[in-house]
């Protein structure tokens, strides 16, 4: 029988909806292992970032973003936002869980590779990188994940790390400060 998990940063992000949303997504998660039957009542999104991203229906002007498993019955409710913003998530987010810490984390993709070109011509001027003295077996036992790795080695200076911070997940953002300096 389906089950939908809830994240473990989603309380923090209900609390902040309208009453009338809590209450149609305290239902949804009601009605969810009652009637949905393996996923049939999720929506795909064909252009997601991540395949198993899809929307379930809250209200009439909200959905929620919703983590479809591998393999089970255990979704996973990441957030629910207003339908057109659900969207744009879907299209911009990837989702891995942090092999150091065990919890989910969500990457803005879309920010990060429209990033990369110009760290890569910051990088090809600069022979110092901030993490050259790091490992990449270092940074992965952090929590750094491969997909993260090529950019950790384009960054020069502290100022670019910064700039990344709304874009990485937090675990990795704070593996990589501690780290700048060696």
């Amino acid at each position: 029988m389906p089950q939908l998990a809830i994240d473990k940063d989603f309380l923090s992000r209900y609390a902040k909806l309208d009453k009338r949303v809590q209450k149609a997504v305290d239902e949804a998660l009601q009605k969810f292992a009652e009637v949905y039957y393996a996923g049939g009542h999720l929506e795909k999104v064909t252009d997601a970032r991540d395949p198993r991203a899809c929307t379930l229906r809250i209200t009439l002007g909200y959905r929620g973003v919703v983590l479809a498993p591998e393999s089970g019955d255990t979704y996973l409710l990441v957030t629910v936002l207003p339908h057109d913003e659900a969207y744009a998530y879907i299209r911009s987010k990837r989702f891995s869980v942090n092999q150091a810490l065990g919890v989910l984390e969500v990457r803005d993709e879309t920010a990060l590779e429209s990033l990369t070109p110009a760290l890569e011509e910051l990088a090809g001027a600069e022979s110092a990188r901030l993490f050259n003295r790091v490992s990449d077996t270092d940074l992965v036992r952090l929590g750094v994940d491969a997909d993260s790795l090529p950019i950790v080695r384009l960054l020069t200076s502290e100022a670019h790390l910064e700039a990344m911070a709304k874009m990485l997940p937090g675990g990795q953002y704070d593996a990589w400060w501690p780290l700048r300096q060696g």
